[in-house]
């Protein structure tokens, strides 16, 4: 009896060895199943971002045409034919506002961790680009005089290199360009200044739209003699606008030898506005240049450009704020051309020094 009892636990045991056995086979059998189709999920997912990259890549490329080929036609179009219909313009602005957008869709994608809500906000913002066209809400700064009883005078930043500065009734323009806002529904320019004729700071529809029969224009060279009026400025010439008002010529252009024939010398202006005896400073595309130590201590408010390869890099950026020593500095005509430009990295180089450093939205 004692053998059949043994005889039995040992069928069991060997019964249940063997399920045991076969459970186990089958366990790792799926597990090797659920390996290989996460393989195949990220090798699915590799080749995804790899067309991706390739989509990006080719965007880019088309990108970068597309602005030369409008570049191009900005220099040999003349005599206020610079693509005049609006309808263009609208085109190439959502053209360039999708791009941008995809870009950041991309960058956020192609991190280790993504951030999901930058994510969403980011793809939101690419089906609203017909609302963010059509936006027409700004950022305006209010500065008291310096003078006892003096006007306050105030800054509203469009985009980019598009400004207006208005002083006791007296409303200025600067760089006014019809991707950056609706100039349609904008009031009428008392004065506007041009820094030079590219496609970003010249756009005559957007100045047909805001000039009235009083308005008084400068600029550069280029820009005068394409509108056929106005007044041409060099660097050095000064005009007074009004008893208040005086606005003076000064140098910009690019000092990296590789990056000369985007801004040389002599072709664009900056300019300084002295208003009720506040100096803004409006740098236009410009580097760090010998000419910006002449303005030490003498400025009140600066707005310097940070983009390369086109203007400033964050460093040259931070050089000339701390060279200047103003005692607001607005960062303008920054944001992602060839790279994202690294605000926050500039904000913190001036952090430890008496300039206050106000980030609008600029890009």
């Amino acid at each position: 009896m004692q053998q059949l009892i043994f005889f039995f636990a040992a069928f069991g045991g060997t019964s249940a060895a063997f399920v045991a056995t076969v459970a186990a086979n089958n366990f790792f059998f799926a597990a090797n199943i659920f390996v290989n189709a996460a393989n195949n999920f990220f090798f699915a997912a590799n080749i995804f971002l790899n067309a991706a990259n390739k989509f990006f890549f080719a965007a880019n490329i088309f990108l970068n045409a597309a602005n030369n080929f409008f570049f191009a036609a900005n220099i040999f179009l003349k005599g206020g034919k610079i693509f005049p219909k609006p309808l263009l313009i609208y085109i190439w602005c959502a053209i360039r506002k999708f791009f941008c957008i995809f870009a950041a869709v991309k960058s956020e994608i192609l991190k280790p961790k993504p951030n999901m809500n930058k994510l969403k906000s980011t793809l939101v913002a690419l089906f609203l680009i017909p609302v963010v066209m059509n936006a027409q809400t700004f950022e305006t700064d209010v500065l008291k005089s310096k003078k006892r009883n003096g006007k306050d005078i105030t800054i509203t930043c469009i985009k980019h290199a598009s400004l207006m500065i208005e002083h006791n009734g007296t409303r200025i323009y600067i760089d006014p360009v019809s991707e950056y806002a609706d100039y349609s529904k904008m009031p009428p320019a008392d004065c506007i200044i041009l820094t030079h004729q590219h496609s970003d700071h010249f756009d005559t529809v957007a100045i047909r739209h805001i000039v009235k029969s009083s308005t008084k224009i400068v600029g550069n060279k280029e820009c005068i003699e394409t509108l056929k009026k106005g007044l041409a400025m060099a660097y050095g010439d000064d005009v007074s606008l009004s008893s208040s008002i005086q606005i003076k010529a000064v140098a910009a252009y690019n000092t990296t030898k590789a990056h000369a024939n985007f801004h040389p010398k002599g072709m664009g202006n900056g300019y300084v506005l002295t208003i009720d005896g506040t100096t803004i400073y409006i740098a236009g595309d410009t580097e760090l240049i010998p000419e910006m130590k002449a303005l030490k201590g003498k400025i009140d408010v600066a707005f310097l450009p940070v983009n390369q390869p086109y203007t400033m890099t964050v460093e040259q950026a931070v050089k000339a704020a701390k060279l200047i020593a103003p005692k607001i500095f607005f960062p303008y005509h920054y944001g992602q051309v060839e790279e994202e430009t690294d605000i926050t990295a500039l904000v913190n180089e001036l952090e430890n020094t008496d300039i206050d450093v106000r980030v609008r939205q600029m890009q």
